[in-house]
């Protein structure tokens, strides 16, 4: 990011074509396909237990 980033902000919004307000850049978005059937796999094999679960589990093993 250059150094004079936060001065010319407007002037990088604009040419990165990005809106200056957050709450516009940041929009519903939907769920990727890979996803949806990821997390149905999930509760077909393991009913109760969810993905944040399994995520979370997974990181404890390796700290």
């Amino acid at each position: 990011m250059p150094a004079n980033f936060e001065e010319r902000r407007e002037e990088n919004y604009k040419a990165l074509n990005q809106p200056l307000d957050a709450d516009s850049f940041i929009t519903a978005q939907a769920e990727p396909v890979n996803l949806i059937r990821f997390k149905g796999e999930i509760m077909r094999r393991w009913p109760m237990t969810s993905l944040l679960d399994i995520l979370n589990g997974d990181a404890q093993r390796f700290w």
